[in-house]
């Protein structure tokens, strides 16, 4: 599933308003973060031929592939297709 700032500052044994707090400390934001570690590993995934557009979607927490293709235009301003 999707990581939630309470299960990862519940993960990191701090609370969530804290791990708030120390991001934005840093000028940045949890969904900032998650998109950063998505992309990266979309990236990589795409790379995979043997891999699906769909089940990478899924791999990354996307409940639908359109959902996945729009995500990705908007952290790279290109398709997903256009990456593999």
């Amino acid at each position: 599933g999707t990581p939630t700032l309470d299960s990862i500052a519940r993960g990191l044994g701090i609370a969530p308003r804290k791990l708030k707090r120390m991001l934005a400390d840093e000028g940045r934001t949890f969904g900032g973060e998650l998109d950063a570690v998505r992309v990266s590993r979309a990236s990589t995934l795409l790379a995979d031929p043997s891999l699906s557009l769909g089940e990478i979607a899924f791999a990354l927490g996307f409940s639908e592939t359109s959902a996945f293709h729009r995500a990705y235009r908007r952290w790279t301003g290109r398709s997903p297709r256009a990456a593999g």
